[in-house]
Order: structure tokens, then C-alpha cells, then sequence
């Protein structure tokens, strides 16, 4: 589902799998990649695509069909997506300590 969305706004955009994957600063053939699906995108790309496109993690995820938030503009909604940024890297840091 996360490919389709995002081959669906690259082409809504006109952008080329290059001059996307310049954007997010990342090769041409990851991008690849996630639009085929035979990899998954950080959690950090997926924030990235989010904002890039102004919409929400749950879109690009397959969640909902709502492409934007409930924020009134994009700020609060980045605000949203750095909370779930930093939710993430505590969990990662978490996970990461039990290891040791």
C-alpha cells in the first residue's frame, strides 16, 4: 500500500523517481525499492515523504484514506510527525539497551 501512495504522489507531482529521491536524499534505486515494496522505508523517510507531500504517516502507511491531519496547517502537523519521530527513537534506544 505504502508504494502505491507513494508512486501516486510522485506522479500527482510530476517528479521523476530522481529528482524525488534528490529531494529525500536518497538513491534512486532505494526509492525504488519502497515503490515496489521489496523494502521498507525508515521511519525518517517516512517523515520526510509526509512532509514533503503534506500529508499524514497514516496516508502513506495505508491507515486512512485522509490525506491530511486533523492540524488546521502544516505545522501542526509536523509538530504531529516529530512527536511520532522522537516516539520512535525512544523505542529504538529502548530496544537498543535491552540488547546490551
Amino acid at each position: 500500500m505504502m508504494g502505491e501512495r507513494i508512486i501516486l504522489l510522485r506522479k500527482e507531482n510530476k517528479l521523476t523517481q530522481k529528482q524525488l529521491a534528490e529531494e529525500l536524499n536518497i538513491s534512486r534505486e532505494s526509492l525504488a525499492k519502497y515503490e515496489n515494496e521489496t523494502r521498507t522505508p525508515s521511519i525518517e523517510i517516512i517523515i520526510k515523504l509526509s512532509t514533503y507531500f503534506k500529508v499524514t504517516t497514516d496516508y502513506l502507511l495505508g491507515l486512512t484514506n485522509v490525506r491530511r491531519g486533523l492540524g488546521k496547517d502544516i505545522v501542526f502537523d509536523n509538530y504531529i510527525n516529530d512527536c511520532i519521530h522522537t516516539y520512535y527513537k525512544l523505542i529504538n534506544n529502548i530496544e537498543n539497551k535491552r540488547k546490551e
